[in-house]
């Protein structure tokens, strides 16, 4: 049965940072959802450090994209950092590669999530 561990933390500049280690997908979505989505609601700029993914699959994609929806709405900052091929993979077929602010490691992330911040 696949798993995933979230934490969360709060870097300098108000940039919240959620870890996911494991895998995101259709039976671990559920227990990340209220996490991810209560953060890019009350969080200017949000790093998902997704260097511990192991695997996504579509419902994975979709959250993410809900998150994206959300922060875009508010004005706000989505960065995903990941490094692991098999996950980056998915993004560049689905063309989401694109759509979201990727970075390949969590320092990164935090860099483009605090000029975002300061801009």
């Amino acid at each position: 049965m696949p798993s995933l561990d979230l934490t969360e933390q709060t870097e300098h500049a108000g940039v919240h940072v959620l870890i996911l280690e494991g895998e995101l997908d259709v039976s671990t979505v559920g227990q990340v959802q209220r996490d991810l989505i209560a953060a890019v609601e009350t969080h200017p700029c949000v790093v998902l450090d997704g260097m511990g993914l192991t695997f996504i699959d579509s419902s994975g994609m979709r959250l993410l994209l809900s998150a994206l929806r959300i922060v875009g709405r508010r004005t706000g900052c989505l960065v995903f950092a990941c490094a692991n091929p098999t996950v980056l993979r998915l993004f560049a077929v689905t063309g989401m590669d694109q759509t979201f602010e990727l970075a390949h490691s969590r320092e990164a992330a935090l860099e483009i999530a605090r000029a975002s911040a300061v801009s």
